[in-house]
């Protein structure tokens, strides 16, 4: 038996024909088509369509809204993340007067840019030490572009601190950006009760050695001194 829409439609237009009520009309479309028959609401619906006139069983187009996005309103929502990048959703529908997903849709449609957290880095370096460590890599690569064999017999290594995660100051952090943009970074400031300082040693082949601080004590001149005496017997072995 055909169960589509359309037949029904057709089945509730004769049956407001012979005049019978669309609660008797529901009880007859539920009982020929069971678990394909329309709902109440769809039923009593086109019984009142069919009532006044209007005897069609095709859909109606619905009225759409005109659409609201208009370049203005990007250029807008545009303005407001450049001078505020942490904006919420929220405050950037109020800022400019449109609906939350209308900010979403251009964000992430027109301008195509999406929130994301700011790295998270140990310090902000001043201007001296930044050229201090420009200086020390370029007369790296100097000695590299001499003789790349260097490149074998190089030991680097680095300190990590391995920190507790605050989930509100990262969420606080986030901005947008576009898809091709790097996050930004932001010196963390805030002190940790759980902390521990990890040192790894590495040459181009991988890692060489890597220690961990004894809690409650920094990297100094002898603990620097002690890691290198490590990395000789690690090298030796």
């Amino acid at each position: 038996m055909e169960h589509s829409k359309k037949t029904q439609r057709g089945e509730i237009r004769f049956l407001v024909g012979l005049g019978i009520k669309p609660s008797r009309i529901l009880l007859h479309i539920r009982q020929a088509h069971q678990g394909h028959a329309l709902s109440q609401t769809s039923v009593f619906r086109w019984a009142k369509c069919f009532r006044d006139g209007d005897l069609s069983t095709d859909n109606k187009p619905c009225p759409r809204r005109p659409p609201v996005l208009s370049e203005a309103i990007v250029r807008q929502i545009q303005n407001t993340v450049n001078v505020s990048p942490n904006i919420s959703l929220r405050a950037l529908s109020v800022a400019c007067g449109v609906s939350v997903g209308t900010v979403h849709t251009a964000l992430r449609k027109k301008l195509q840019l999406r929130k994301r957290p700011c790295c998270w880095v140990p310090h902000d370096l001043t201007d001296a030490q930044k050229q201090q460590r420009l200086q020390i890599s370029q007369r790296n690569l100097r000695a590299i572009r001499r003789d790349p064999a260097i490149l074998t017999h190089l030991v680097t290594g680095n300190e990590l601190w391995f920190l507790t995660y605050d989930p509100t100051q990262k969420q606080q952090s986030r901005v947008w950006i576009s898809q091709n943009d790097t996050r930004p970074q932001k010196p963390r400031r805030d002190q940790h009760a759980i902390k521990v300082m990890l040192v790894l040693l590495f040459d181009m082949r991988g890692l060489v050695s890597r220690h961990f601080v004894p809690r409650g004590q920094g990297v100094d001149s002898a603990e620097y001194i002690r890691h290198l005496r490590l990395l000789c017997d690690s090298i030796r072995r």
